[in-house]
């Protein structure tokens, strides 16, 4: 009976000892942000491209959480609403640069993604676009996984890009996408806790049954 007793009392000591060194859960968190850069138009190499009267200006994503997966997300807007009121029909030439930054819950970069500016834009018209390469839509970053979504005229990869005066708000267009985490959140305090008194509940039924 002695011997019964201590089984059963260390069983017990064991499951608390289990429930008291696991971690509090918790949610998973991805935090990300984006920037892009020109490579054409009279001044490469920042996030504004200009040619004669045409403005495009590319938003950037301040760093910002997610914690809902997966879940559709932006990575960043352009913006053609300052250009000049009679820019004329403008041809674009060049290539845009996106690169994502992510600090949680890896720390890490994407590789450059590289979409070629095509078409051409007036002040109220035109038909304009970037084209990123299909083969570099999905990237991942530790145990994230980012996609471009946008496909405008349906093609994947390609974001039309608004005439200055047309749409609400006028001249914005969003590059679209989505993001997924495959990191596995710590299990509930809950489902720990049934786990952990289940394994002296199961010795004293069969300590029970030996006498």
């Amino acid at each position: 009976m002695r011997n019964r007793l201590s089984v059963l009392t260390i069983a017990i000591a064991a499951a608390l000892v289990v429930m008291g060194a696991t971690p509090p859960s918790h949610a998973v968190t991805v935090t990300y942000s984006t920037v892009g850069t020109f490579t054409g138009g009279e001044d490469p190499g920042n996030n504004t491209y200009t040619n004669g009267g045409l403005t495009i200006v590319f938003n950037g994503v301040p760093f910002q959480d997610v914690n809902d997966f997966p879940s559709g997300i932006s990575f960043g807007t352009f913006d053609t609403s300052g250009s000049a009121a009679d820019t004329p029909l403008t041809a674009l030439d060049g290539t845009f640069e996106l690169q994502i930054f992510q600090t949680s819950p890896t720390t890490g970069e994407s590789p450059v993604l590289v979409g070629t500016l095509q078409g051409s834009l007036a002040s109220a018209g035109g038909e304009a676009w970037v084209q990123f390469n299909e083969g570099d839509l999905t990237q991942t970053i530790g145990e994230v996984t980012y996609q471009i979504t946008e496909a405008d005229a349906g093609t994947p990869g390609r974001v039309n890009l608004v005439p200055p005066t047309i749409g609400s708000p006028a001249g914005v267009s969003s590059i679209e996408g989505t993001v997924s985490a495959t990191v596995t959140p710590i299990p509930e305090p809950s489902t720990l806790l049934m786990g952990a008194l289940a394994v002296p509940a199961l010795l004293a039924f069969r300590l029970r049954k030996k006498s």
